[in-house]
């Protein structure tokens, strides 16, 4: 059975409230559909037949809700139209989707376009009975697992091994760190990679190995220091302070995790056991 959670509402579209009003969507309700439609950007060629070809992008997404509301008593089905007027907001809000076959739940950022229509059938004395419906919108038209995927290295180096002169037979002790995180997306579409580097190190480079796609930045940090890369929202942040901005030191590719995932190999100068690079992603859809 298919739900839906509407932010911190309390509003969960397919189950029944803490107030023992029944939240019911309406019967074939296909959550995530229809598919965003694409945004063609080829433009007509001037001489010949046709058009030139251009990268397409998903335009927003909508999503449409088909609601019955049944609530234990008129007044408590009037609270549950406040309650619904006010989890519809214009300031945007996670869709969160639990569906057969997902272990973990599926997400929107979403907010209300359009009117929001209520009409109460009751017939008589009893349960109370409404039917409503909802349009929301997603500037970002991916939809992400609520499961995160975490993996951290450290930089490249070699710790221990042979010391010079040995006898044999010799036993090879060295510890290798590789520098190389290989990062899984299970979703049908590239997800953007967050990331977080702790000192200390200096002039970093991150490089896509099946692409050569890499991104640097310029500057160093000490031990205790961290920054983060953030590929959704283009912003470089020093301990994560949105007043402390990194982005002129930054150069590079903003990269995404392609479906399927991929191997990225991390460099830097001044490293020791302290350094680590680590990288956050989520599945993501269409």
């Amino acid at each position: 059975m298919t739900t839906v959670v509407l932010g911190d509402s309390g509003i969960t579209l397919g189950a029944t409230d803490e107030y023992g009003v029944e939240w019911s969507l309406q019967e074939g309700s296909d959550l995530w559909q229809p598919k965003p439609s694409p945004r063609d950007v080829s433009g007509d060629r001037t001489v010949g037949d046709g058009a030139w070809s251009a990268t397409e992008h998903y335009g927003p997404r909508v999503q449409q809700f088909e609601v019955h509301v049944h609530a234990p008593s008129h007044e408590e089905l009037h609270r549950a139209h406040d309650r619904w007027r006010a989890a519809l907001s214009l300031r945007g809000f996670r869709v969160i989707g639990f569906e057969p076959g997902f272990s973990a739940g599926r997400w929107s950022m979403m907010r209300l376009d359009g009117q929001v229509p209520w009409k109460e059938a009751t017939p008589g004395p009893g349960r109370a009975v409404a039917a409503t419906s909802v349009s929301l919108r997603a500037d970002d038209p991916l939809i992400y697992s609520d499961a995160i995927r975490q993996v951290i290295t450290g930089a490249p180096s070699t710790t221990g091994g042979l010391v010079w002169p040995a006898s044999w037979p010799a036993t090879w002790d060295a510890v290798v760190t590789t520098g190389v995180l290989r990062l899984t997306n299970e979703g049908s579409e590239p997800t953007p990679i967050l990331w977080r580097l702790d000192g200390p190190a200096s002039d970093p480079v991150v490089t896509d190995t099946r692409t050569g796609g890499r991104w640097r930045l310029a500057l160093s940090l000490e031990a205790g220091e961290w920054i983060t890369v953030d590929a959704a929202t283009r912003r470089v942040l020093a301990s994560g302070n949105a007043q402390a901005s990194r982005r002129p030191q930054w150069s590079g590719t903003w990269m995404s995790l392609p479906p399927g995932g991929g191997e990225y190999a991390f460099t830097a100068a001044g490293t020791d056991e302290r350094t680590r690079l680590m990288a956050t992603t989520r599945d993501a859809w269409i």
